[in-house]
């Protein structure tokens, strides 16, 4: 009992000190005894893996702080239809290389979830089609009445057309196949953080995005890095991460 209590008082003022960390620090500095296995956001439906690259990467449909969803690359989406939905697209989004963010965008993201190699598949295996119906609205046709369609797709990342096609990386690799592309290591989004540094295994360093496409959703001041490296000595095993 009493270290439970003891645990619980470490992690109140571990909690307590990063806010004011936070609130001062330019660089964040966070570590786990693990890595995610690739910067492609398609590859591994895996909790570390999509944490770390949705700095990067942005779905059309996010959440608030309180888990409602909330607009994220789509500003609005209706039911047209039992089976159709239609997502009005957020303009002027860039991703990280400066190409513009469209509808093409979005069509080529979901087929590739569902390529060879992708580890997302169930978050659109009840596609039916996803139809471009101009540049900033788009149509998704279920194979049966699909209430959640919004709440699933909060997991599936938007990637560039142009990007994956310019580096040779239409299709997720399995990197546990020892298959490696350009996504596995690289990453060009529209979300809150770019990608700046990535050694697998080592560290992975993110600088915050300063495009308006961003919006305002970076919590953290300047840059996150997060190394893949054993705990500090001293701290409980629960509180494997510090701030700086």
């Amino acid at each position: 009992m009493k270290f439970h209590r003891k645990a619980a008082s470490v992690l109140v003022l571990f909690a307590l000190s990063a806010i004011f960390s936070v609130a001062n620090a330019q660089t964040i500095r966070i570590a786990n005894q693990g890595d995610a296995l690739s910067m492609d956001p398609h590859s591994f439906n895996e909790s570390l893996q999509l944490s770390v690259t949705s700095n990067v990467y942005e779905p059309l449909v996010g959440r608030n702080k309180d888990l409602s969803l909330a607009p994220a690359l789509a500003t609005a989406w209706r039911q047209t239809g039992p089976t159709v939905w239609q997502f009005e697209l957020r303009r002027g989004v860039q991703f990280h290389d400066g190409t513009p963010f469209t509808a093409d965008d979005v069509l080529f993201s979901f087929a590739r979830t569902q390529a060879d190699g992708s580890d997302m598949k169930s978050y659109t295996n009840d596609f039916k089609a996803v139809r471009r119906v101009n540049d900033f609205l788009v149509e998704i046709e279920t194979k049966t009445p699909f209430p959640i369609l919004a709440d699933v797709i909060t997991q599936v990342a938007i990637m560039s057309k142009k990007w994956c096609e310019t580096n040779q990386a239409l299709t997720p690799v399995d990197r546990r196949k020892g298959i490696e592309n350009a996504a596995s290591f690289r990453a060009n989004g529209t979300g809150p953080f770019r990608l700046r540094e990535r050694q697998p295994n080592v560290r992975t360093v993110f600088t915050r995005n300063g495009s308006t496409g961003a919006r305002s959703r970076a919590m953290w001041p300047k840059s996150f890095s997060r190394p893949s490296a054993a705990t500090p000595p001293g701290w409980p095993p629960c509180c494997r991460a510090r701030w700086t």
